[in-house]
């Protein structure tokens, strides 16, 4: 996307990094924690008046995977359960995160479910749900979200539930102006 922060370019009048940080407060979580990274002073302002935890993370150039552990870190340790969201998907709405989130527990209830991917005609999805105490061990062994479960998928645990959902906001993202005309033209 060149130089341009795709964080802060305007979707439906907003930057993208606050019509997630939006989707995800109306979606009911009980807390929304967002990690700065490139340009943190810019995306923060973009969040100043929303009920968000801002979480800096100073290894933002590693990649995805330190911004998630970093923010991760912060959680509280009684967490139930963590929905990793991702800041350039947004046709994601409040509801399609509530029913993520329904999702989730439901399979609580009848499996050792402790990971909820979203599926939409065969490819994987975000936001992905980890348990509270996922959540905590892949903080302690630095642990990337995306290698646990590609490990606990190898390893055919019932731990990782792939749901299928009729939901194409769960695979839309943005990370090309390609993506970004798509996503506008939508």
């Amino acid at each position: 996307m060149g130089d341009a922060n795709k964080l802060l370019l305007e979707f439906n009048g907003k930057p993208l990094v606050r019509q997630a940080a939006l989707t995800v407060v109306q979606s009911g979580v009980t807390e929304c924690y967002v990690v700065l990274g490139y340009e943190q002073e810019a995306v923060a302002q973009a969040l100043a008046d929303l009920p968000v935890q801002l979480v800096v993370n100073e290894a933002h150039t590693s990649g995805q995977a330190s911004s998630v552990l970093s923010g991760l870190s912060r959680l509280p340790t009684d967490a139930d359960a963590v929905m990793i969201c991702l800041s350039d998907q947004p046709l994601l709405l409040p509801e399609h995160l509530a029913q993520l989130q329904s999702a989730f527990f439901e399979q609580q209830e009848i499996s050792a479910c402790s990971v909820l991917v979203p599926m939409v005609n065969g490819q994987r999805g975000n936001p992905v749900i980890f348990s509270g105490e996922v959540a905590a061990s892949l903080v302690k062994t630095q642990t990337p979200p995306r290698q646990f479960i590609d490990s606990a998928q190898q390893s055919e645990s019932n731990s990782v539930v792939f749901k299928t959902f009729d939901v194409d906001a769960f695979v839309v993202d943005v990370d090309t102006m390609q993506d970004w005309e798509a996503v506008h033209a939508q």
